[in-house]
């Protein structure tokens, strides 16, 4: 033991071991270096490790001896040094020439270890030092029985258990040399720490002066710099030094490791995976001298090289996260090394770099939370392959909460099922998590201060990285006195509010206000929560988040506040992360913040992995979601301004933007295109802009199909609507019309007053019919309005439409002018349409002062019926006469009995034309109640309401007949219009007037009769055979007035039994032929010559006076009744011969010429009476005839 000034101790301390023991041989160095900064050690001991691979200090192997000899001449041997640390386990060691190093007892000494061994033991018993120290790992030996070395592995097993047998005594086999038995190498460090800890503790005891250290700088080892905890960054391999409590499981882990390709440290989130890895796997692999190729971080640049990534650190494609730590190693462009192993995951065997490598797979879970799902196999493929290969050993970090979605993957659960590396809580080990590195760091804590951390931090895994915040502020809070005390401790908050009070503070103390505003955009890119709600970190380029100076200022004080990250990603970019998950949790305000808006962040965690599900399947419109689903993610969009990514973009279209082109479609389905318009209207207003484009598309079909769905979505449409009348096109003027109409919002009808008048008919028209299924006051008076424009098709439409708003619409339909026949009857069947109810305005336009309102009104109550009897009744007693008249005409059309009395009573108004009204809606009534008092006005002072009265009996029909005839009967003035009211009355009861034995009356009614015609006849004819020769001569004498309709019963009647009426007949046969010599015959109108063979009969009757009827009758016909005349003169009947020649005589001169051709028939019977005829005649051509003829006239 060599002692310096000061009384500082310096010890040198031997390692001799095997190869098989690297790993001791390294913790032994570790905690050799480790103890020297123990507050009790430091200042009064330093140390000197010896061994051969010490690294910078170990001796030079040269080839010209053997290696033990070179170790002799450049090392101290072992019995120079002050501790000898002798490990073994499975090997002796490389054995030593024979005979150079041979035993006392002349034998060979098993390998260079025994030798040190044996060394180390001499000089102890000859000076007291050094101290041996033996310890022999007692975990099996796992040996391939295939191996080529396998029995010389036994056969150095064998050696071990034998040198260790030579520890007893082979007779009692008590032991006579100690030494530790350890299982694993973190068994080693605990007794080898605690061993030698207390033999230096017993070598300062006894030193002189060994309570009172110098504090000789220079004299001392270097503390850590800065500060030996990493807050909420995990350990790094830099960190190794300084990471404490975790030896067991290292020990483990580089055990699993090294014997398989894929190992996954799965563990709760904050347990501490990552350093696990970085400064306790790597490290010690490194020093084992595996000769892997390892994962380096750089300090300064806060970055890793070589194969360290996590899945989602170049976004969501894992391959290019993997391509970018590959690409450097192997001299190959990243972004096409990626497409390489995308296209064949197989293919990273051929792209490793030589050698054996270690790829470290971070933060595992970014798979699941960040990668495109169709990625997620492909890779993990390439891990297997890997893993699988013999070149690779697969390391990574996984959060125990993700583990049932590895096992979801095939491939990965196979990994699973022997490489998973299970990392709880630290329990014991933890005060070595909290004491150690401030020791490291020559930092001291006030005593009960670790014994309080130890039980504010538990045993929750969850409380590690509070821990370590906690311990880096602490330690940052106490560098200046290098002690770590309550009072600090307290206004840290403790373990569990150290980081929300620090991160508060950074917030509202050294922020200002512009960049606490930018706390939400910030935290909405580092924050993603996934499908059951957990939050996550996730990287995001700086320049994304920072991208102003508020948002910059942010995340660099909280970056020097160590709770953000600033690190490059593989294009060099500035990248940024939250350092630790357990913000999340610490940070009162950013837990609020994500609890507010967790179901966001969940949202878009969903609806980006919906996306990518989409298309991965081909964008297939069957994974698209519906509007429903979509609202909730617009509505996040805009509360968090996420920047989606543009297949999530494109996912999102909104479903109407995507529904809109069937519609447009003029081929497709009916069905299918009402089906789209049910569901537009289901989505609601956010189609509304869509739609209000679609009214100007060139398809009907579309425009049609747009309009219907507007109408159908109500008050969101109306606006647009209404600002579409004003569109240059009229298709689109007039479906938007089309919708307003459909839609029936009477708020609206005011903006429709320009299309009222719009250039296009079409659009006046919709405008009209929208205004119509509104209703209310305001469309019915723009209505009203309407009545009077310029446009005549206006007035029309306008007028037709009124009649739906009742009442009220009456006075403006009224006042439709009577110069515009559409319109007026338009108005017409909109007044009548509203019946009944409409009856009191009526009334009230009946009585106003504008003629043309007047008009309508009576017209339409007229056109109302019944109903508007009694208030036309009414009407009939108003003061002002028109009133009265029209009331009198408007009863007139309606004809109801219910009005005669109140008519009749008119006839004794005082205005003429108001008694002409009454007289005429009597006749129109038929009212026989009033023939009396009509007859009366047949003499009334006004011609005019003479001729109604006279009109009205004429209609009133028989029943007027009998008071006339009275009238006609009395002498005084009315005669005239008797007769013309007796003509008009044309009623068969007339006839039975002709036995009056007023000659006048019989006249009077013959006349009446002759007007009324055909209808008279049976009648007439009756009256031929009345007993009274009056009679029948006063009917025959109307029926010839008759004339020809008359002949052929005549014929009939001639033939009578009743000699009396075949005279009468025959008389009015004559009278006809008369008429008919003396009148142009019509054309197609048979004569009365039809009647001549009648005649001819009666000529023969053997009534005398029948037989000159007959003579008369057929003179009358004269020249067209010669034939039968000279059948007559030839008839043998000597009355017959008589009546003819009477016949003959009155036809006169025309019958001369025949006459002379029967007088010269001598010997015939017709001879005499033509002599006789002719004689009679005495014309001068008959005269001369007869001389010719050698006949002297008489």
């Amino acid at each position: 033991m060599a002692e310096r000034g000061g009384g500082l101790v310096h010890l040198r301390v031997f390692l001799s071991s095997p190869g098989d023991v690297a790993d001791e041989r390294e913790i032994a160095r570790t905690v050799v270096e480790q103890l020297q900064y123990d507050p009790f050690v430091r200042g009064r001991v330093t140390f000197d490790v010896v061994a051969w691979d010490q690294p910078g200090g170990g001796a030079p192997i040269t080839a010209t001896e053997t290696p033990q000899a070179s170790i002799d001449r450049g090392l101290p041997r072992p019995s120079q040094c002050d501790v000898v640390v002798v490990i073994l386990w499975s090997r002796m060691g490389t054995p030593l020439p024979f005979p150079e190093y041979r035993k006392p007892d002349g034998g060979a000494y098993l390998s260079g270890t025994e030798w040190e061994y044996e060394d180390a033991l001499r000089g102890a018993a000859a000076a007291g030092r050094p101290t041996v120290l033996v310890y022999r790992r007692t975990a099996k030996v796992m040996l391939d029985s295939d191996a080529a070395d396998v029995e010389e592995r036994l056969r150095d097993k064998r050696l071990v258990n034998e040198f260790f047998e030579r520890m007893r005594d082979p007779r009692t086999g008590a032991a006579l040399r100690g030494h530790k038995r350890y299982g694993s190498p973190d068994g080693f460090r605990a007794e080898f720490q605690h061993d030698l800890k207390s033999l230096v503790h017993q070598i300062i005891n006894a030193a002189p002066g060994g309570a009172k250290p110098p504090r000789r700088s220079a004299d001392l080892p270097p503390p850590w710099e800065g500060s030996p905890f990493p807050g909420l960054r995990a350990f790094t391999p830099q960190d190794a030094p300084i990471f404490f409590g975790r030896g067991r499981e290292t020990d483990e882990l580089v055990a699993r490791v090294t014997a398989s390709g894929f190992v996954a440290v799965v563990g709760a989130s904050g347990s501490g995976k990552s350093s696990l890895v970085g400064a306790g796997l790597i490290p010690r692999l490194e020093l084992s001298g595996t000769g892997w190729i390892f994962p380096r971080y750089d300090r300064t640049d806060m970055r890793w090289s070589g194969l360290r990534f996590t899945p989602g650190e170049v976004g969501d494609n894992p391959f290019l996260a993997t391509a970018a730590k590959l690409a450097p190693l192997v001299g190959a462009d990243a972004a096409v090394l990626a497409d390489e192993l995308a296209a064949g995951p197989y293919g990273i065997v051929s792209r490793l770099p030589g050698g054996t490598s270690m790829i470290f797979v971070d933060q595992f879970e970014e798979l699941f939370t960040m990668v495109d799902p169709a990625r997620v196999r492909p890779w993990v493929r390439l891990l297997e392959a890997a893993a699988l290969s013999g070149r690779c050993h697969v390391v990574i970090t996984l959060r125990a909460d993700f583990y049932h979605r590895c096992l979801a993957v095939p491939e990965l659960a196979r990994l699973l099922e022997a490489g998973q590396f299970p990392l709880g809580a630290p329990t014991d080990t933890l005060p070595d998590m909290i004491m150690r590195p401030a020791e490291r760091a020559d930092l001291r804590f006030v005593e009960g201060l670790p014994g309080r951390i130890l039980r504010d931090t538990g045993g929750d895994a969850d409380a590690l990285p509070l821990l370590a915040y906690t311990l880096d502020e602490l330690c940052r809070a106490g560098q200046a006195e290098r002690l770590l005390d309550f009072a600090t401790y307290e206004r840290l908050g403790g373990v569990q509010g150290a980081i929300g009070t620090r991160a508060e503070h950074v917030f509202t103390q050294l922020l200002d206000e512009q960049a606490r505003a930018a706390f939400s955009r910030v935290f909405r890119e580092l924050v993603k929560v996934d499908e059951r709600g957990r939050s996550t970190r996730r990287r995001a380029r700086l320049a994304q988040i920072a991208g102003d100076g508020p948002a910059r200022r942010f995340v660099e004080v909280l970056t020097n506040a160590r709770l953000l990250v600033q690190s490059k990603d593989e294009r060099d970019q500035p990248i940024v992360y939250v350092a630790h998950e357990a913000l999340f949790g610490s940070w009162a305000r950013l837990s609020g913040w994500i609890q507010a808006i967790r179901e966001d962040l969940l949202l878009e965690h969903k609806v980006t992995a919906a996306a990518a599900e989409w298309a991965q399947h081909g964008r297939d419109e069957a994974f698209r979601w519906p509007h429903e689903r979509l609202e909730p993610v617009y509505a996040m969009v805009r509360r968090l301004g996420a920047d989606l990514d543009p297949v999530t973009a494109e996912f999102v279209e909104p479903e109407h933007d995507r529904l809109f082109p069937v519609l447009r479609d003029p081929d497709v389905e009916t069905y299918r295109r009402q089906n789209t318009m049910d569901r537009l209207f289901t989505i609601g207003a956010t189609t509304v802009p869509g739609l209000l484009d679609m009214l100007g598309d060139p398809s009907a079909v579309a425009r049609q199909a747009a309009a219907g769905v507007l109408a159908r979505l109500g008050e969101p449409a109306i606006e647009g609507l209404v600002a579409a009348l004003g569109h240059g096109d009229p298709e689109v003027r007039l479906a938007a019309l089309g919708a307003l109409r459909q839609l029936g919002d009477p708020r609206v009808a005011g903006k429709l007053a320009p299309a009222l008048r719009d250039p296009d008919i079409r659009v006046r028209s919709a405008a009209v019919g929208a205004l119509t299924s509104f209703g209310g006051p305001t469309a019915r008076d723009m209505l009203g309005a309407a009545v009077t424009d310029e446009q005549a098709d206006v007035r029309w439409l306008a007028a037709g439409a009124l009649g739906a708003f009742g009442p009220e619409a009456v006075p403006h339909l009224l006042s439709v002018g009577d110069d515009d026949d559409t319109a007026t009857e338009s108005a017409r069947r909109a007044l009548l349409a509203i019946g009944d109810r409409g009856i009191e305005p009526l009334l009230e336009g009946l009585r106003g002062l504008d003629p043309r309102r007047r008009v309508n009104a009576a017209a339409t109550l007229a056109g109302l019926g019944a109903s508007a009897v009694p208030g036309l009744v009414v009407a009939l007693g108003d003061a002002d006469p028109d009133v009265r008249w029209q009331a009198c005409e408007a009863l007139a059309v309606i004809a109801d009995d219910g009005c005669v009395s109140s008519l009749t009573s008119t006839l004794d108004d005082a205005e003429p034309a108001v008694r002409a009204a009454a007289a005429h809606a009597l006749g129109a009534l038929r009212a026989e109640g009033a023939v009396a008092r009509l007859t009366a006005a047949l003499v009334d002072d006004d011609h005019v309401v003479r001729w109604a009265a006279t009109d009205a009996l004429a209609q009133i029909g028989r029943t007027s007949v009998q008071p006339l005839l009275a009238a006609a009967s009395a002498p005084g003035p009315g005669g005239s219009m008797v007769s013309a009211a007796l003509i008009r009355c044309a009623d068969p009861s007339l006839v039975s007037a002709l036995r009056s034995e007023h000659e006048w009356i019989r006249r009077r009614v013959m006349d009446v009769l002759i007007k009324w015609g055909e209808p008279a006849l049976p009648d007439l004819f009756g009256l031929l055979e009345d007993p009274d020769h009056r009679t029948r001569d006063t009917a025959a004498r109307a029926l010839a007035g008759i004339g020809h309709l008359a002949v052929p019963g005549l014929i009939r009647q001639a033939g009578s039994d009743d000699p009396d009426t075949r005279c009468a007949a025959g008389r009015a046969l004559r009278w006809i032929a008369v008429d008919d010599t003396l009148t142009e015959r019509t054309p197609g109108v048979p004569g009365a010559r039809r009647a001549l063979p009648a005649l001819q009969r009666l000529l023969s009757d053997a009534e005398p006076r029948c037989r000159d009827t007959a003579a008369d009758a057929l003179a009358g016909f004269g020249q067209d009744a010669l034939p039968v005349v000279w059948r007559g003169l030839a008839a043998p009947s000597q009355p017959t011969r008589a009546a003819a020649v009477r016949a003959a005589v009155r036809i006169g001169p025309a019958a001369v010429p025949g006459l002379l051709v029967m007088a010269g028939k001598s010997g015939s019977v017709a001879r005499a009476p033509a002599i006789e005829a002719l004689r009679a005649i005495a014309t001068p051509a008959a005269l001369f005839g007869l001389a010719e003829l050698g006949m002297a006239p008489e």
